[in-house]
Parts: structure tokens; C-alpha cells; sequence
């Protein structure tokens, strides 16, 4: 019994050592995204393995509880998103300033819903204290007013690739000429046409950052911590805890993103959630051994539903699944049945994708909307990608995947029955995109470090040293003057201006006293005048 006793203290002594001192850490992921939730609650479920405590703030229950973690779920969040306008305009064409602009409004509306939940105002009401801050903050920055109200250091984690909103937190540098913006689509290498628009989007975007979204966050930053704060409490400007963020995880991978320059508290996090495969169930397991010919596995990801599909795409897919009998297709499909479904289509709310992806060799393609969580299980899969993109980041995603050879884009507007069978068919037969795939799995994962390891020697260290202020960048103090330096050119361009304009001036005056006649010359000029005058009287009088 005391050597069991012993071996048990060991064990916890060594769990110490490793992971240091158990923290209190608060997690909010507010976005009622699939996609945003898995990326939350894998960093709460590696956190808890580092024994930490978690307060976990979402719209979707965990699927395994833990007693490490207290739930906090926001009820009615994706109700509230998901209305039937959003859904009616999901599939409509939108420009990118529409997209931009509509994306600033829609955040606010959600921190306003996620501020104004009950389990949130009970959370900020109670007597609660925390030693850092994790937040899903891809344009709700208001949510910062956290990391205010509780004293402690703030981590935020966008789901997407670096971006102005990112950069903005900790002073990222930012070059259109080969950084492209991701809601454009374009790729690194910018023909002049689309370095212009991509300069002219930095420029919308900078204005409407300023003007538009910065106004509508800290108007909601004030309404909601403002009374919380101590009567001769003064609460900080919400640009304040803009830029003094310890550190932004980005979901992009340098084995698969372009590279550009990032500052030292820029994580990369591209593929976190990315696990161990699991066995498939039974059912699936039957069908899947049973196409001969291969699987494809259409799904297109959390944020659209392949019910909403128009009817005259949804029976171009299946007549040319119907020409492939001896190709199983795993259709992710939200109702319980399908109009016109075919034989070799099997249809379910939810597919074990990553598992479908990863068991043997046999899943030959992926259709997917290129939301980047599926384009990373592709990757690591090795699967090509046939992508239909809606939205947001994905026209940019599928851009990568079509640059790095392993991935194809078809518009959803212009889906026919050829295109749809002239791709399919293509990328089944060419093996190209296969073996590029395999290529760009193998770049992702040639690291020292894990990515779920980089992210919690990150968190920890910002845990150790009370916030890393050591990584934040001085450009955050500078005023725009001081940053592009308009202030010493102006200085410099003055400065030539005098170098130049002195001597000049010199010169000037020289120039024009030495053509001036001198006064002898000219009272000489007029004696001899006035004497020729006389001389002529003279002769006229004679």
C-alpha cells in the first residue's frame, strides 16, 4: 500500500514537472461554426491534458465532457446566425466589398447576442478570476473586454490564414504586392491588373477597419464591461487591448500556406485538429469495402448544407454518380432522405470524414466547399480535392490547393452536368493530383515540433512570463506617421530642399548683381548721351 502510495506521488510529481503548475484558463469560442469549434475544443482538451482548468464559453456541447472543464453553453447561437436570410444568402454571389462590409456588421450582431446571453452576463457577474484569456476574436475584438475585466493576458485564435484583423493585434507587417487578401482569391504571384485591386482592397479594408469596424466593437466593448468596472475604475480604450494581445494563432501551415513575414507571437496552428484515426462503424465499413471502383466523400462542411443545394445540381450530381456504379459516394446530406438519390449514394447528417479520408487507400476524392479544416485532412490524407466554394476564405483555399497540383475549383454558379462529370472523372483518372497531394502531406508534416506541442509551449509560455511582453513589436506605439515613416521623409525631402534652395539662392544673387550695370558706368553712359545730343543741336543750328 505505501509503495503504491509513493509510486502515485511520483507520478503526479513528474506530471508537474512537465506541465508546470495547474492554471485557471478562460476559453470562449462564440462562432457558430463546426469548423471553429473543433479548433476550441481540441486546444481545451490538450489544455486539460497539460493540467490546466478550462471555462469553456460555446455554442456547441463537448462531446466528451471532463471534470477539468466547466461548460458554459451559449444556447440559441446557432439559431440565432442561421436564420433563413443567411441561409437564403449563402448561395448568392457576393462582391468582395459586400462580403468585407457584411462580415463587420454580422460580427457585431454576434458579440452583441453572445455579450447579451445570460450564461455570459452570469460569468462576468460572478466572482470568477482567471490567468488567461483564449478567445475565437476574427473580427469581434470587443470580446478583449475579457481580458480587461479579469487582469490577465489574452491569446487569440483565428480559424483563418493572417490577415489585417490579425495583424492588427500585434503589429504584423503587411505587403499587397505579394500578400494577397484572402477574401480575393488571388494567388502570391499577382499579375499589375491584380496588384492594383489587391493594393485598392488594402486600402477599403484599412478604411473600413478604422471607420467601420473599430466604432461598431468598442461601442459594444463599452455597453457591456463599462458598468462592470469599479466606480474609480477607468476602463481602457478597446485599441489599447487591441494591441496588447500576448499572442494570435493563425490556421495556416507553412507547408501549405504562401510565406510571408510573421512576427514571433504569430503561431501557426494549421491542422491542429487534426487526430488519430478511428475505426469506422460497422454500417460504413460494409459499404465502404464494398466499392470496388473507390469512394468519393462529398461533404460541404458545417457552414452550408448540401439540402439547400438548388434541385438542377443536386440531379446533375446524382445522374453522373449513376454513371459510376462501381464508385461508392459517402454524401453528407442533412435530411433523412434524397430526392433522386441514386444506388451507389449513401447519404447521412453527419460522416465520419477524416476516418473516410484516412482507412486504407481507397477514398480517391474529396468534394468539399474548401473550408480549410477539410482541405487539412485531405492533405494529411493524401486525397484531392474537387472544391466548390461558397464564401470567405475558400475561394483562397482552393486557390493553394490548385497552385500546390492537388486540387480543382468548379463554381457553384455555373455547375452543369458536364462540368460536374468532366472533373469528377479527371481527377479519378489523373493520378497527378494524388501524388501532389502525398508531396504537400509530407511538407506538413517534416517538423521538430507537433503543431498541438508549438501551441501549448506558446500558451504556457505566456503563462510563465505574465504575458510575453518580451515578443510584443514597438511599431504598436507608433503613430501611421511614425510607421511608414512620413515624418522622416518629410524631414529628408526638407532638408534636400534647403541643401538645394540655399545655394541656389547664392548663386541667384551673384548672378544678378554681377549682370547689373555699375553706377560710373551708367553716369558715364549719360554724359556721353547728353554730349552727342548737343553736338547734334549744334550742327542743326548751323
Amino acid at each position: 500500500m505505501f509503495s503504491k502510495t509513493i509510486f502515485i506521488l511520483l507520478l503526479y510529481l513528474i506530471h508537474t514537472l512537465n506541465y508546470g503548475l495547474c492554471e485557471r484558463i478562460l476559453a470562449i469560442f462564440p462562432v457558430p461554426s463546426k469548423s471553429n469549434s473543433i479548433i476550441g475544443e481540441t486546444l481545451v482538451r490538450e489544455l486539460i491534458s497539460h493540467g490546466h482548468q478550462i471555462t469553456y464559453v460555446t455554442p456547441y456541447r463537448m462531446r466528451e465532457g471532463s471534470e477539468a472543464v466547466q461548460e458554459i453553453f451559449i444556447d440559441g447561437t446557432v439559431a440565432f446566425a442561421r436564420n433563413e436570410e443567411y441561409l437564403k444568402e449563402l448561395h448568392q454571389p457576393h462582391s468582395v466589398l459586400e462580403t468585407i462590409t457584411q462580415s463587420i456588421f454580422g460580427s457585431a450582431e454576434l458579440v452583441n447576442f453572445t455579450l447579451s446571453h445570460k450564461e455570459v452576463q452570469k460569468l462576468l457577474r460572478s466572482d470568477a478570476s482567471y490567468d488567461l484569456l483564449i478567445v475565437d476574436s476574427f473580427m469581434m475584438d470587443a470580446l478583449l473586454g475579457f481580458a480587461n475585466h479579469y487582469k490577465v493576458p489574452s491569446v487569440v485564435v483565428c480559424t483563418t490564414a493572417s490577415n489585417k484583423w490579425t495583424d492588427e493585434l500585434v503589429g504584423n507587417p503587411y505587403n499587397p504586392a505579394y500578400s494577397p487578401n484572402l477574401f480575393l482569391g488571388s494567388s502570391n504571384k499577382m499579375t499589375f491588373t491584380e496588384r492594383i485591386v489587391n493594393a485598392l482592397l488594402s486600402l477599403f479594408v484599412e478604411i473600413s477597419y478604422q471607420y467601420l469596424y473599430l466604432p461598431a466593437q468598442e461601442a459594444l466593448y463599452q455597453r457591456f464591461f463599462a458598468p462592470l468596472q469599479p466606480k474609480d475604475g477607468k476602463l481602457p480604450a478597446l485599441e489599447d487591448l487591441i494591441h496588447n494581445v500576448s499572442s494570435v494563432f493563425v490556421n495556416s501551415h507553412p507547408g501549405f500556406h504562401y510565406p510571408r513575414a510573421l512576427m514571433p507571437n504569430i503561431v501557426e496552428i494549421g491542422g491542429i485538429h487534426i487526430r488519430e484515426p478511428k475505426k469506422l462503424p460497422a454500417d460504413v465499413d460494409r459499404l465502404y469495402t464494398l466499392a470496388t471502383g473507390g469512394v468519393i466523400v462529398l461533404t460541404l462542411g458545417s457552414t452550408t448544407r448540401s439540402k439547400d443545394m438548388q434541385k438542377e445540381k443536386r440531379d446533375a450530381f446524382n445522374r453522373v454518380f449513376k454513371e459510376m456504379p462501381d464508385v461508392g459516394i459517402f454524401w453528407k446530406w442533412e435530411d433523412a432522405q434524397m430526392p433522386g438519390q441514386v444506388d451507389n449514394v449513401i447519404i447521412g447528417p453527419w460522416l465520419p470524414q477524416f476516418d473516410l479520408l484516412m482507412f486504407g487507400n481507397n477514398t480517391k476524392l474529396l468534394i468539399t466547399d474548401g473550408g480549410i479544416s477539410s482541405i487539412y485532412e485531405a492533405i494529411f490524407s493524401g486525397t484531392p480535392v474537387l472544391g466548390i466554394p461558397m464564401h470567405g476564405d475558400q475561394h483562397f483555399n482552393m486557390r493553394l490547393a490548385e497552385e500546390a497540383g492537388f486540387g480543382r475549383t468548379l463554381r457553384y454558379d455555373t455547375l452543369t452536368e458536364d462540368i460536374i462529370r468532366e472533373a469528377v472523372v479527371d481527377m479519378l483518372k489523373n493520378e497527378t493530383y494524388r501524388r501532389n497531394a502525398e508531396r504537400v502531406s509530407r511538407q506538413m508534416q517534416d517538423n521538430p515540433l507537433s503543431v498541438k506541442e508549438k501551441a501549448m509551449h506558446s500558451i504556457e509560455m505566456i503563462l510563465r512570463t505574465g504575458g510575453a511582453r518580451h515578443l510584443r513589436s514597438p511599431s504598436l506605439d507608433l503613430s501611421i506617421w511614425q510607421l511608414y515613416l512620413v515624418d522622416v521623409t518629410l524631414c529628408i525631402v526638407a532638408g534636400c530642399v534647403l541643401i538645394l534652395a540655399i545655394p541656389a539662392a547664392i548663386i541667384g544673387i551673384v548672378l544678378r548683381r554681377s549682370n547689373r550695370p555699375s553706377q560710373s558706368a551708367i553716369n558715364g553712359d549719360t554724359k556721353r548721351t547728353e554730349k552727342s545730343s548737343r553736338s547734334d543741336n549744334s550742327k542743326k543750328e548751323k
